[in-house]
This record gives C-alpha cells, sequence and structure tokens, in this order.
C-alpha cells in the first residue's frame, strides 16, 4: 500500500495568470503520494507562463506533431464535429506512443442545460477501430460541404460501447501533462459563471486534483492542491 507523504503548511505563490482572482493566490498541498511529481506540478502553476488558469488551457496540435514547441500541456487535436453522437470530440495528442488515448466529448444540451463535457480514456486500438468505420471522421472543416454531411448519430453506437468499457477521468475537459515520464490528467475546480450554450465559463481556480494515467489499472489521484482561504 502506498505511503502519503503529507506536507502541512506547503503554499505555492503564483503570479497573475488568467485574470485578477488568480493573481498571486496561495495554494495549499492538501496531500501527496507522489512528492516529486507534486513538486513539479506547483512548479508548473507558478510558471509566469503557465496555461493552467486560462478558461481553455489547452494548445492545439499543429500539423507536423511537434511536441517541442508546446508548453506543460499536452496538445489536442480534433477528431470530429456533429458526429459519433457528440457536438465535439477531441484527443490528447500524447507526445508518447501509448495503449491508451485520452478523448474529450462535448454535447449541447439546450440553452438553459449544462453542457456535457467529459474526459476519458481509451484503449488506443479499439479507438482505431471505431474510427476506421465508413465514412470515418468528419471535421469541423467539412461541415461547409453539403455532400460530406452526416447525421449527428453516425457510429454513436459503436462510439458508445467504446466508452462503456473505458474509463471516464473527469466530467470537464482536463489537460494532460507529462511529470516525471509519466502522463498526468489535470482536474480543475472551478468558480466562474454560465455562458451561452450552456458552458461554464471558469473564472477562478479553486483546486487541482492531479491523476496518473496507466495503461492497466484506473487513474490514481497523486496529489491535490487547493487555495488557500484568506482568514
Amino acid at each position: 500500500m502506498r505511503r502519503f507523504s503529507l506536507f502541512p503548511a506547503l503554499f505555492f505563490i503564483l503570479p497573475g495568470a488568467m485574470g485578477a482572482d488568480n493573481s498571486a493566490h496561495r495554494f495549499m498541498l492538501k496531500y501527496s503520494v507522489e512528492a516529486s511529481v507534486c513538486r513539479e506540478f506547483a512548479r508548473l502553476i507558478a510558471s509566469e507562463t503557465t496555461p493552467f488558469f486560462a478558461d481553455d488551457p489547452f494548445p492545439y496540435a499543429t500539423s507536423d506533431g511537434s511536441c517541442d514547441s508546446h508548453g506543460p500541456v499536452m496538445p489536442v487535436e480534433e477528431i470530429a464535429s456533429g458526429e459519433y453522437g457528440y457536438n465535439q470530440v477531441y484527443r490528447s495528442q500524447l507526445c508518447f506512443k501509448e495503449e491508451y488515448a485520452v478523448v474529450y466529448v462535448s454535447k449541447f444540451q439546450g440553452d438553459r442545460a449544462p453542457r456535457l463535457e467529459q474526459t476519458w480514456k481509451v484503449n488506443a486500438s479499439d479507438l482505431h477501430k471505431v474510427l476506421a468505420l465508413p465514412p470515418g471522421p468528419r471535421p469541423y472543416a467539412k461541415w461547409g460541404d453539403v455532400k460530406s454531411w452526416l447525421p449527428t448519430e453516425t457510429n454513436a453506437s459503436q462510439f458508445a460501447a467504446l466508452l462503456a468499457h473505458s474509463e471516464k477521468l473527469t466530467d470537464q475537459w482536463s489537460p494532460v501533462v507529462q511529470l516525471a515520464g509519466n502522463n498526468y490528467a489535470v482536474e480543475r475546480e472551478c468558480s466562474g459563471f454560465w455562458a451561452f450554450g450552456g458552458v461554464y465559463i471558469c473564472n477562478k481556480v479553486l483546486k487541482f486534483t492531479v491523476r496518473r494515467l496507466a495503461v492497466d489499472k484506473p487513474s490514481i489521484p497523486v496529489c491535490q492542491l487547493t487555495k488557500n482561504r484568506k482568514r
């Protein structure tokens, strides 16, 4: 059984990032399973160029698939829009070949209902098989082509079957970072406001939970940092 190394009264000063609500706030390490990983993540969020406080922390994949130019967050690339039962399907462009893939899904559920947003860890081979089914993925760029129009439910049952034997990591789009040679998904708890289309805008980050991803076992939360409340 893993032993938890606790760091009481350990704080990290964060410079301004997204806005005034996030500037100079202190985050306290609540628990740690992998101390070196948690220290490295703390350094990332303390950087002046950290993306973790932005409402959209994701870089978007380049055509050459290079992993040298992006920051700490793995780039994401579009799979399809309006297909597989979702409005948007993306995946993390992991810089190292893995037997799993990290997939992001989003579904509009009405202006007065929260948009469904989830992050999943799926078997990479099984995902490839679903995407190989005709007519194949349709990206947003093809929406203007009437000949390529597809109903949203195209191959939705096959994609749902894939998710049924996969692991849902979070009920949000969680960025993936590489720390100490492994991939970690970062879950954020925010305060903010609802925008048009059921989208929740993250205005202030209150908590980070870092989860280690593995091929043959569920993800493991290895550390959590929370914003220290002012006394």
